[in-house]
């Protein structure tokens, strides 16, 4: 994935992934999200309310990172999220017991999805880069 700087992390949200169920009106049960922690930008993962795991965003802008997302879609279920640039590991977490789960299926999105009630001046025309992208079902 490679997030340019004119995708910037904003004080309400921006997914750039999410799992919801079908529907119209649902919530999303797991984010990744460009989110601004006073004045510093973070990418990070959450399950509900809870931070699986942040870091700093600046530095991997305009860079190619890989990013693994592994998730056992549970009622109390698991995500380990990692972080490479240039095989250099920045963070590999792993958050047992989160609810991944909600109605009778998950259904995974890549893409831009940010408020726009934002007030921060974040919001720009702006792009993201996905290449390689896959996803396994493990049985």
């Amino acid at each position: 994935m490679r997030i340019p700087t004119t995708l910037r992390a904003t004080t309400t949200f921006t997914h750039i992934f999410q799992t919801k169920a079908p529907g119209t009106g649902t919530s999303p049960m797991v984010v990744m999200s460009l989110r601004r922690h006073g004045t510093t930008p973070k990418i990070e993962l959450k399950a509900g309310s809870v931070l699986v795991g942040a870091i700093d965003l600046v530095p991997v802008q305009n860079r190619w990172i890989d990013v693994d997302l592994e998730m056992r879609i549970a009622d109390s279920g698991r995500l380990r999220w990692r972080i490479h640039d240039e095989g250099r590991q920045l963070i590999d977490v792993t958050r047992d017991g989160v609810d991944t789960w909600l109605f009778d299926r998950v259904r995974p999105k890549w893409g831009i999805y940010r408020s726009l009630g934002d007030t921060s001046g974040s919001l720009r025309d702006c792009h993201l880069n996905i290449r390689n992208l896959r996803a396994y079902k493990w049985a």
